[in-house]
């Protein structure tokens, strides 16, 4: 699923309208996951990615809530969903 987000503007490279998640590195029962998050272009090309680990606390509060997680990543890249 694309997550629409406020246009980032990234020099020599289209503008990222859209954030893709993908979890990996998960293991059920364990204490952290790593996301690797992408900026898509209007025309869905990946332009900008990255990885980002949730642990503690904030991979408890996860859970199962597909919202919880965006919303987590959304705000630690300091990006708008729209």
């Amino acid at each position: 699923m694309n997550i629409p987000i406020e246009t980032i503007l990234i020099p020599t490279k289209e503008d990222g309208v859209y954030l893709l998640l993908k979890i990996t590195n998960y293991i059920i029962g364990g204490v952290n996951a790593t996301i690797l998050w992408s900026v898509l272009s209007n025309s869905s090309e990946p332009i900008l990615d990255g990885y980002i680990v949730i642990d503690g606390q904030e991979f408890l509060d996860w859970g199962s809530d597909d919202e919880y997680i965006i919303n987590w990543t959304i705000n630690k890249l300091k990006f708008t969903r729209i």
